[in-house]
């Protein structure tokens, strides 16, 4: 009887190893090591996560900026005033431009400026006005318009990362080949 309840015990504590194996962060390849993302071949780590974006984001042949009318050009000049200038204004004109659920922009505050090897960094704040809805709309919640986005200029490179409101977690990635007026 001793050996049944041990049999039964050792194949249970087997079954919930395995099994936490499985259910882990995805980062595993089950043997302790960390598995290469199939689409860069490189192995994440915690640092990557942290970071959101790394340095293999300016190494990219990045695509010309998007075909949006009032887009301001890249100041020539790099100085911080000019960037948080040129990124308020690129960002107002392509949210408004590309997401349907912003008639306007009521403000951009910008929370962190950084400077950084050839360009800068831009953490923004951004409150959009909603359209106007007719009919039996579904009311949004108050954040509906709202959301962070980091900037990253460097040489022609400009990275936008778009980052949920309340927790600041990053949602989508773009990056483009930006030129001089």
């Amino acid at each position: 009887m001793r050996r049944r309840a041990l049999l039964a015990a050792t194949a249970t504590a087997l079954g919930s190893a395995t099994l936490t194996g499985c259910l882990g962060d995805g980062e595993s390849g089950g043997d302790g090591t960390n598995s290469p993302d199939p689409a860069t071949n490189r192995t994440a780590t915690p640092t990557d996560t942290a970071t959101a974006t790394s340095a293999d984001s300016f190494t990219e042949n990045c695509p010309t900026e998007p075909d949006i009318d009032g887009l301001p050009a890249r100041p020539a000049a790099l100085t911080e005033s000019s960037v948080v200038d040129y990124l308020r204004e690129f960002e107002e004109v392509y949210v408004v431009a590309t997401d349907d659920s912003y008639a306007a922009i009521a403000s951009i505050s910008v929370t962190e400026t950084t400077a950084a090897d050839d360009g800068y960094e831009v953490d923004m704040a951004v409150e959009g006005v909603e359209p106007t809805r007719t009919g039996t709309a579904t009311e949004q919640p108050a954040d509906a318009t709202a959301h962070r986005v980091t900037y990253r200029l460097r040489g022609d490179t400009l990275v936008r990362e778009l980052r949920g409101y309340p927790a600041g977690r990053a949602l989508s990635e773009d990056c483009w080949t930006v030129s001089t007026a």
